[in-house]
């Protein structure tokens, strides 16, 4: 059972690292072809904010907010918003949570099997802000957060990028304008 959640933890942990690695080089691969088409050379290369700054044109491109970092996304999901389940949250703060939600699951488990209702207590303490950041995470893609009851589903959409703009949970965190 504990090598069930160990490779969880992995796949998941992979699945991050292949998410962040495809959307920056999707980034750059955007952004030589836009340098190149107006005949710019690889100096002029800005981030989305600088370039928006630059053209006077914000409407052009949505600007894209800087990714929530591990420790914000923890401090977040366990104080801030522990409870939330309204709102939006992007795919920075749900899987740095994920991953150390699964770490913890996986040590108590194994370090504390024989104090069963040890492991009830922080399971319970850490399946609310857990199933609120799924909530969560699922309203910043246009879907309802009643979606995690099904198992497969929600998995796949977990790795979907924010929609663009303002939905019906509220305005996204990742492109706010």
């Amino acid at each position: 059972m504990i090598a069930l959640f160990i490779i969880v933890a992995a796949l998941m942990l992979i699945g991050t690292v292949v998410v962040l690695i495809y959307t920056h080089n999707k980034y750059l691969r955007n952004k030589q072809k836009e340098t190149i088409s107006e005949g710019g050379g690889f100096n002029n290369f800005n981030s989305p904010a600088q370039d928006n700054l630059n053209s006077g044109n914000h409407s052009n491109q949505p600007y894209e907010a800087k990714a929530v970092d591990f420790g914000n996304a923890i401090y977040d999901c366990f104080t801030k918003r522990y409870m939330d389940f309204t709102g939006r949250s992007r795919r920075s703060e749900y899987f740095p949570f994920m991953i150390l939600v699964v770490f913890i699951y996986v040590c108590c488990r194994y370090f504390f099997s024989e104090a069963p209702i040890l492991v009830l207590v922080v399971g319970i303490v850490l399946d609310i802000p857990l199933l609120a950041v799924t909530a969560r995470r699922l309203h910043d893609i246009g879907k309802s957060g009643w979606w995690m009851l099904c198992p497969i589903i929600p998995i796949i959409w977990m790795f979907k990028d924010s929609d663009i703009g303002t939905n019906q949970y509220g305005i996204s965190p990742k492109y706010p304008n």
